[in-house]
């Protein structure tokens, strides 16, 4: 004969009451066990400072939790002397005990799980000199029992012990954490950190969530003026959509980041997508915009099967990196138009040559209403000037808000395309402030660009129109969308942009790639941009 005892979990919280349940048992010779019913029980505690217990009726023990600290609740049947007592081991508990941290050892961008009684009720983690973010989708076991909690550890997180706060107690782990000050990925400045974006999503409830990192850390210089973070994300299917998302609150005008097709080699195909820095089949194309703590960028498609991002810094510090299979404008309400994909001046080649999409001023001039649906995007349009001599054509452009406050600030430049004996020259454009512009610009006949650059970081709708002459009229606003009510998507943990600033600050560059004051603007469009010469290197420092 034997005694069982029955528990509702391992763990019972200090001055809480949980009832054990004890049950008397008979094997007979077939190895069966028989419960013997109505058998008198009798409770008792190894120590009566961490747990009490008393008897409650039809095998059911009350056991209230004392203080924390391991106890032996026991159960003896006294009608049968030959019956075993029934023993549980309890585990009574403060409502938070960090048991162990796990590993000892870890970087930047590195997760730190806590194990423990109540962890997954942790509102708050520190390390060092920084405070951790949990890892809202990765909870294990009872958020008020035994479970683990996972922390992302960041800069300027160092080497200590984790202070976690929650169920109204702070405390501490019981064994210290060693911080190395450089992320997972280091070293990432010489070769790329290679990041596929097929496979097992990080996290199955969100499958189109195919990279994130909240963590991640420019290092120490060390002296140097600037350094550099470089990640390739391969695909077998470049036909997918993805959106790239860089954040950085704390490091606005103090890094330069973007996607570019090879960030090693530069060929007659090479292009480069970021704020300020639009390179086409690699030659430079450096308009001056706000600066940005963020880079966003959503593609339809990918140009072939890797595309790499670098970040140019010039100061250390933590941001957060995420790419999601999809197409994510930055406001729901500000959809894509039908010309995406065109952040590429590659894509507009591709546009230009569908018959549905090609805008050729000899069919007449071309007006539609477009949008800019990503800060700092950029929508590059090819268009074919028609006749045998040089004609006057004007590019006009409107913010439409729908009644809104307008911060847009958008610029439009007028581009030769590339053809071997001739460069990425401006030809023309207009960079005045705000979203409301007209220029007219003599063009000899054939093909061009016409860049449409969000200077501000305000997606926004806008109109557009081209026409040979010196008048051409913008398309009315369209009817608000179904969607403008719709809200803005936002990466757990990634936060908002602080993307606000709507003015170009004046600071002077050098002459091949200066950033002119919004008044000059007009008058110097060709300092923008070295002409004729191709970029010396894709990861050149941009601010040099």
């Amino acid at each position: 004969m034997y005694v069982s005892v029955d528990a509702p979990g391992p763990v019972l919280i200090r001055g809480s009451v949980a009832e054990l349940e004890a049950r008397v048992w008979l094997r007979d010779d077939a190895g069966d066990s028989i419960a013997v019913h109505n058998a008198e029980l009798i409770w008792s505690t190894s120590d009566p400072s961490l747990a009490t217990v008393a008897t409650g009726g039809n095998g059911v023990g009350r056991v209230t939790g004392v203080n924390p600290g391991m106890v032996e609740i026991r159960a003896v049947a006294p009608g049968y002397e030959s019956a075993e007592p029934g023993r549980f081991e309890l585990r009574v508990a403060n409502p938070l005990e960090i048991d162990s941290i796990s590993p000892d050892t870890v970087r930047y961008g590195q997760l730190l799980a806590a194990f423990g009684v109540g962890v997954g009720q942790l509102f708050f983690a520190g390390l060092g000199n920084a405070t951790l973010n949990i890892d809202s989708l990765a909870v294990a076991g009872d958020p008020a029992g035994l479970g683990v909690r996972l922390f992302w550890v960041a800069y300027p997180a160092s080497s200590g012990f984790l202070i976690g706060g929650g169920a109204g107690q702070l405390v501490s782990s019981p064994d210290s954490t060693v911080v190395l000050p450089f992320d997972i990925y280091e070293p990432n400045q010489n070769a790329p950190a290679v990041i596929p974006l097929d496979g097992q999503p990080p996290y199955v409830d969100v499958p189109f969530v195919r990279f994130f990192n909240p963590a991640l850390a420019f290092e120490d210089l060390r002296g140097a003026p600037f350094g550099y973070d470089w990640y390739r994300w391969t695909t077998d299917d470049p036909s997918q959509p993805y959106t790239f998302i860089f954040v950085g609150p704390s490091l606005k005008g103090t890094h330069g980041s973007y996607l570019t097709d090879d960030a090693a080699n530069v060929t007659a195909n090479s292009w480069r997508l970021g704020p300020g820095q639009y390179d086409c089949k690699g030659y430079e194309f450096r308009p001056p915009v706000a600066p940005t703590d963020s880079l966003y960028v959503a593609l339809e498609r990918l140009p072939a099967g890797f595309v790499d991002l670098i970040s140019a810094y010039s100061q250390q510090g933590r941001y957060a990196l995420g790419v999601l299979q999809a197409y994510e404008p930055a406001f729901r309400q500000i959809p894509a138009d039908r010309f995406e994909e065109n952040d590429i001046c590659g894509f507009a080649d591709e546009n230009f040559a569908d018959l549905a999409t090609r805008i050729d001023l000899a069919d007449g001039a071309f007006a539609e209403n477009l949008t800019i649906d990503t800060p700092h995007g950029i929508d590059w349009l090819r268009f074919r000037v028609p006749g045998t001599v040089a004609q006057f054509v004007t590019v006009g452009t409107a913010a439409h808000t729908f009644g809104k406050a307008d911060r847009s600030d958008l610029d439009a430049y007028i581009l030769r395309v590339p053809d071997g004996s001739n460069g990425l020259d401006i030809l023309g454009g207009n960079t005045d402030p705000g979203s409301a512009s007209s220029t007219t610009v003599l063009l000899a006949p054939g093909d061009y660009y016409l860049a449409v650059v969000d200077s501000a970081g305000v997606p926004t709708h806008y109109g557009l129109c081209i026409a040979t002459g010196s008048t051409c009229t913008v398309p009315p606003a369209p009817a608000p969308p179904a969607s403008s009510m719709g809200q803005s998507f936002t990466l757990p943990l990634l936060g908002p942009s602080t993307d606000e600033r709507t003015e170009i600050p004046r600071v002077a560059r050098d002459d091949s790639r200066a950033v002119i004051p919004r008044s000059a603007a007009t008058r110097d469009l060709g300092s923008l941009v070295r002409r004729g010469t191709r970029a010396s290197t894709g990861i050149e420092f941009p601010w040099r």
